[in-house]
């Protein structure tokens, strides 16, 4: 299985021990947007993108691998 950007954003939740909630609060985003992220249901906007590879120390290159 390939490592799309939903399941490398679950598991680096995951790592720290964060809820969806709470890494929602530290990216000031909604509940609901994490969770389309992860289900793979939306993409983050690039801003968006940034701010998840900065908060978790990981390039963008790295989180959107294998994404088209």
């Amino acid at each position: 299985m390939e490592n799309k950007f939903s399941t490398i954003l679950k598991d680096l939740r995951e790592e720290k021990g964060l809820s969806q909630r709470d890494l929602a609060k530290k990216l000031k985003v909604s509940n609901v947007s994490v969770s389309n992220w992860e289900k793979d249901l939306k993409k983050p906007q690039y801003e968006n993108i940034k701010v998840i590879a900065e908060y978790f120390g990981v390039s963008c290159d790295y989180l959107m691998e294998n994404e088209n």
